[in-house]
């Protein structure tokens, strides 16, 4: 994953419960992004990656992806 959603950390939870492993970012982002991914459960990742997918509107996607990345 190359650009902006790449180095924001709040989805980076996301990103591996969607089974992304390489993140293209800007340097000042990449301690902040690698900590979460070593703090990262990631089958609990893929379970809300999943609910995120099925959703109907925006609002639910912004509330699971909060609700992650505070997990």
């Amino acid at each position: 994953m190359c650009g902006e959603m790449a180095g924001d950390p709040k989805f980076t939870k996301l990103l591996l419960g969607l089974g992304l492993r390489i993140f293209s970012m800007d340097p000042t982002g990449l301690l902040e992004v690698k900590k979460k991914v070593l703090n990262t459960e990631v089958a609990a990742s893929e379970h809300v990656a999943q609910q995120v997918l099925e959703c109907r509107n925006s609002q639910d996607i912004r509330d699971l992806v909060t609700a992650l990345d505070r997990s």
